[in-house]
């Protein structure tokens, strides 16, 4: 049997970011409400390990880039349409969906992470934004709460899109993402 050959589509900066953003939001999310020291520490984990991944796709190599795997609509939409006919369309890093809930991920984090610096400054900070935000006019402590908690959610319901994507793509083209997110190989197209 004849090994199908490899090229790296990520490389170890990607990988390695990939997998310590994965552990840090699992911490940050299983600590919300308990260990609030772990929850601060692993959120602002989460956030530079976003923006690390921002600049990366910035400077980075091909399959890193952020302009690698975003494509038109016209694009998606077409390859959306193949994914229903059951056509294996196959790209090597991010297919044109599986870009688009990337870019969706990033900015759900960086926004999670936003809105609890905000809720955190809100309700114990001494800056010059708490002091304004508590003003007896408006305490926005509650929206704050509120809506970094939806966020952490939408970002959680993300995540399982994703996963269900991959698995999808793993069924059709019988590739183990995992593997190709430790060792940064994929099988080429074929």
């Amino acid at each position: 049997m004849v090994q199908p050959t490899t090229v790296r589509a990520w490389d170890p900066v990607v990988c390695s970011i990939y997998w310590v953003l994965v552990a840090a939001f699992a911490v940050t999310y299983a600590s919300a409400d308990h260990w609030m020291q772990i929850h601060m520490i692993a959120g602002y984990v989460v956030v530079g390990l976003v923006l690390l991944r921002m600049l990366w796709g910035l400077i980075g190599p091909r399959y890193a880039r952020l302009t690698g795997f975003t494509y038109s609509p016209v694009r998606m939409w077409d390859y959306l349409k193949q994914l229903v006919l059951l056509q294996k369309p196959r790209y090597l890093g991010h297919n044109p969906v599986g870009g688009l809930m990337v870019l969706a991920l990033l900015v759900s984090l960086v926004l999670t992470g936003v809105s609890g610096v905000l809720q955190y400054d809100a309700t114990y900070g001494s800056s010059a934004l708490s002091q304004w935000m508590a003003t007896p006019s408006w305490n926005p402590y509650e929206a704050l709460d509120e809506s970094h908690e939806a966020l952490a959610n939408w970002t959680v319901f993300l995540l399982l899109l994703h996963f269900a994507g991959i698995a999808l793509d793993t069924i059709l083209h019988g590739e183990n993402p995992v593997r190709v997110l430790f060792t940064g190989k994929q099988s080429e197209m074929r």
